[in-house]
């Protein structure tokens, strides 16, 4: 047996040349563990997005749609989209036609041209006295269904004067609650009622207040916040008569310009538009 004091330095000493013993080793850092992973099963984990996805993903569709004509404006309108290939939906007013020698100039030029797509925006325009005229559903279809008949087609895509409406399966929406009936009875009468999403406004001078590139910049900003009645479809509204100034054409010509360029953006006529049957003119 030892004695108790050899016992305590005999531990001691013990774990002293231990320590030097693990002391003396090489230290060797952290380091990664490995495992085997399979080609397949990193492609289960992180599938690869295709080029193809993105692109139908982020693709954003803009109709261009023109009201009130054939107006004073008109044939520029008809030269700018012709110059940059842009198609475009007309909406058409029926006593416009017959105004002017220039104004059935212009009519011929916009039928015998594919692309442009002409739509109904009544007969009268109301008389531009619109809470008169909504307050007679008779009388409003009878408008609209004038216009077709002044032209011998059945125009049953239309956009009511003065008023942002929608009647389409998917969507109903009226801005101003005492046209709703009126915009129900056209509807139950088979029009396919269109509004807009964007408005080019013009100032009191009747020229376009924003620039190409400002109208440009509010419809990327809508198509962001997803204002609008179909996710990534725009329905943007100006009217003829606001191109009737060089500077107002050359904004135009900007903005077609700059929507031509995009590659994220296709420019479609309102027949196209999500929830119009083909077959319907």
């Amino acid at each position: 047996m030892f004695p108790k004091f050899s016992r305590v330095a005999f531990l001691f000493l013990g774990s002293f040349f231990f320590l030097q013993c693990q002391t003396d080793k090489p230290s060797i850092g952290l380091q990664p563990i490995k495992t085997k992973v399979s080609l397949e099963n990193r492609q289960k984990v992180a599938p690869p997005i295709s080029p193809e996805s993105i692109t139908k993903s982020s693709k954003k569709y803009v109709y261009i749609t023109f009201d009130d004509g054939p107006n004073k404006g008109t044939s520029h309108v008809i030269q700018s989209l012709q110059r940059e290939k842009v198609p475009a939906t007309l909406f058409l007013v029926g006593s416009h036609i017959k105004g002017s020698k220039a104004q059935e100039r212009n009519f011929e030029m916009i039928i015998q041209d594919t692309l442009f797509q002409i739509a109904n925006h009544s007969y009268s325009h109301a008389n531009n006295k619109f809470s008169e005229f909504y307050k007679d559903s008779v009388k409003v279809l009878e408008d609209f269904n004038r216009m077709n008949d002044s032209l011998n087609r059945k125009l049953m895509i239309a956009r009511t004067p003065g008023r942002n409406i929608w009647r389409l399966d998917s969507i109903k929406e009226t801005d101003l609650k005492s046209s709703e009936k009126a915009a129900d009875y056209l509807a139950k009468n088979e029009f396919i009622l269109v509004g807009w999403d964007v408005e080019w406004k013009s100032d009191s001078t009747y020229k376009v207040k924003e620039t190409g590139k400002e109208i440009m910049a509010i419809i990327d900003s809508t198509f962001s916040n997803n204002r609008v009645q179909t996710e990534n479809h725009l329905v943007l509204l100006t009217h003829d008569q606001y191109f009737r100034d060089e500077n107002s054409v050359k904004e135009l010509d900007d903005l077609l310009q700059i929507l031509n360029k995009r590659e994220d953006i296709e420019l479609r006529k309102m027949k196209d538009y999500p929830g119009i049957k083909a077959d319907i003119n």
